[in-house]
Formats: C-alpha cells, structure tokens, sequence
C-alpha cells in the first residue's frame, strides 16, 4: 500500500553560526548612579558641561555645552522622572533618567549634533538604539532621533512621554571616515522636551534570517509507505554561517537536524506523517 503524504505539516529552522559583536552601553543622568552590569552610567548637565564615557573602548560624548538647550533654572539634566518598569532596555532603571532638551531652539541643525560616538572601526557597521522615558508634564510626545555616519539615516520619532516599551533602532550604521557617529535629539515644532536616556551600540551586520526550504519530497508526491522518509533542504545565511538545520513535524515533534549540506533528516517511523494524509492509494 502507498499513500500520498502532504508535506506541509514539516516544519523547518536554520540556525545561524553566533557572530560575535562588541557592544558598548550608556545611560544618562544628572547625578551619579548605579545602573546595572554592563552599562556605564555617564552623569552630569551636558549644558554646563561636555560629559563623556566609555565601554569596551568604545566613547559617548555630549560633544559641547553649546549643542544643548537647556530649560531655565533646570538645565539638561534630570533624574528619577522616567516611567517605571521600563522594557525597551534592561534593566528597567535605566529609562529613570535622562538627558534632556528644551523648546524650539532644541530643533535639528545639521551642524548641531548632541552626541557623538567615538573610538569605532571606520569600515565596519553599527546597529544603535536609543530611547528615553519622562513622566514631566512638560513632555509633549515625540522626541526625534536621528544618526549620521558617512550617510544621514531618516529620523525614527519616539512618544518618551511615560513611555515604557518604545525606542528607536538604527541599524547598519557606517562610520565616517574618523570612526564617528553623530546623534541628534530633537524637539519639533509641536514639542517641547526632547529627552535621551539610554544609548546601545553595537557592532555587526543586521541580518535577515536564514532562508530554509525544502527540496523533496514535494507535496504530494506519492511514497511508499514501507521505507523511511527522507527530507532534504537547503539554507542560507547572510552575513553568517549555518550551523544547523532542525526538522519537525507540526510545532513541536523533532525527526531529526543536520549541520551538514545537503541538510537531510529520516522519519524512522513513517507513520507519523500518516495523520497528515488527505488520500490513500491502493
């Protein structure tokens, strides 16, 4: 007896080789504070002050005390005003605070950037996410983010007023030719806090993930129903390498994994894709 087994029910993951990535994060505040392993916290009014730190050799700097508008009688800097129970970076503690500027002279000028980004590989790429969180009354949403390297990335507007989960990701940012990246936040027309609490740099490559398929049997093919069957795939990974093909039937039954091309796995027991068949052949 043979049978026509339908292959949609196999389902298939392809596992990227890791890529090592060298990751610096900042978070900002008026005062000192202690944040959480692997964040350097970088405190003090940027108004006043150019304020800078550094992690794993890369440095954030708030570049000059001209580049801020700051609010009268408080300046750029304030703390403990972030929504708590922040998600957008962990720890939660790190939206607490934040770095700030204020009313309509805190719009974007190209020659005005407010952080810079130092210390990275000119000819490498940079994934960067930022957010920010204010509970102020004065926070009218949204804070406009924007990134330069060797090119000007759109701007990504973020709602920082209470906010808990939002934050804006630029990905695959080159460098200038100095290995510097320039932030700008910003207010609009419409704004009248423009605020930045947490930085993430990050180098590599965003990648799409890997592309998997199956190349027999195809559906419908019919297969007899007395030997194993056999699944063959191909994958690819941009900017990485396979490590592995995993194979299953429906959600959660594995039948096997192959790190090798051609991927292939055997159903030692065929009848577990009998459930699956719509038609028996006689």
């Amino acid at each position: 007896m043979k049978k026509v087994l339908w292959i949609f029910a196999v389902l298939l993951f392809g596992c990227a080789g890791e890529l090592r990535a060298q990751t610096a994060r900042f978070n900002f505040s008026l005062a000192a504070q202690s944040v959480g392993s692997g964040w350097v916290n970088v405190p003090g009014d940027p108004s006043t002050g150019v304020r800078s730190g550094t992690s794993n050799g890369i440095t954030v700097s708030s570049v000059a005390t001209a580049n801020w508008a700051p609010l009268a009688g408080t300046g750029a800097a304030f703390d403990n005003i972030g929504s708590a129970g922040g998600t957008f970076f962990s720890p939660s503690t790190v939206t607490l605070n934040h770095w700030f500027q204020y009313s309509s002279p805190a719009g974007y000028n190209e020659l005005v950037p407010q952080l810079q980004v130092s210390g990275l590989i000119k000819d490498s790429v940079y994934t960067l996410k930022m957010t920010a969180s204010s509970t102020s009354t004065r926070n009218t949403n949204p804070t406009r983010y924007t990134v330069v390297g060797r090119t000007v990335f759109g701007y990504i507007d973020i709602n920082t007023h209470n906010n808990t989960a939002l934050g804006a990701t630029f990905n695959n940012v080159l460098p200038d030719e100095n290995g510097m990246i320039k932030i700008y936040v910003n207010t609009l027309p419409t704004t009248q806090i423009a605020d930045i609490s947490g930085l993430q740099i990050t180098m590599g490559r965003t990648n799409p993930p890997p592309i998997v398929q199956i190349t027999s049997p195809d559906d419908n093919d019919v297969l007899d129903d007395e030997h194993p069957l056999v699944i063959n795939a191909t994958a690819s990974e941009t900017g990485g390498t396979i490590s592995k093909v995993m194979f299953y039937i429906g959600d959660t039954t594995k039948i096997g994994e192959s790190t090798t091309a051609p991927y292939s796995a055997k159903n030692l027991v065929s009848r577990k894709l009998q459930a699956n068949s719509n038609e028996n052949i006689l």
